[in-house]
């Protein structure tokens, strides 16, 4: 019932957003973030990509630099890179939101954790994979999701079914 009625909205988000882009109050940006999450969740990557770009600078715009916020939209722009074919901009980006994941939250921050994650799949669908490597980030990423989230929660057994679709693979 609700899928319909939200895809009713869909040409709206887009005005939508930019008017929240331009108010930039926390409650605005977050429902920006919300579209985001919904482009993603229906395979629109060029208009998840777009909006993304506009969000993290009206986030760097309210901030100077870096902040945990930005970090995890930065990473969340990386993978639309990476499903629209961009793997140079997705490294790129991972490895921004990395280094301030790492430094600032700790390795075993569920941000931290869900990038590791999706440096694993890009490992994963490159043309020569790098199961070693990728394995390493997956291992990571289940680390993490133990530590934040506890071993009985879903996105940890995510991190293992990861892994052994990882090893089936090889």
């Amino acid at each position: 019932q609700r899928v319909p009625a939200i895809r009713h909205w869909h040409p709206h988000f887009r005005a939508v957003a930019d008017e929240a882009l331009r108010e930039r109050s926390p409650l605005a940006l977050r429902l920006v973030k919300q579209i985001c999450l919904y482009y993603r969740e229906s395979g629109d990557y060029h208009n998840e990509q777009t909006l993304l770009i506009k969000l993290l600078a009206a986030h760097t715009g309210l901030s100077a630099g870096m902040n945990a916020e930005t970090a995890q939209l930065t990473a969340r722009l990386g993978l639309a890179c990476q499903r629209l074919g961009d793997r140079s901009a997705a490294q790129q980006l991972y490895r921004q939101a990395l280094i301030y994941q790492q430094q600032h939250l700790g390795r075993y921050h569920i941000d931290t954790a869900e990038t590791y994650n999706y440096v694993g799949f890009m490992l994963q669908s490159l043309p020569q994979v790098d199961v070693a490597r990728a394995r390493q980030f997956h291992v990571r990423a289940l680390w993490g999701r133990q530590q934040a989230l506890g071993p009985d929660h879903p996105e940890v057994a995510n991190s293992y079914c990861n892994l052994a679709f990882l090893t089936y693979s090889e």
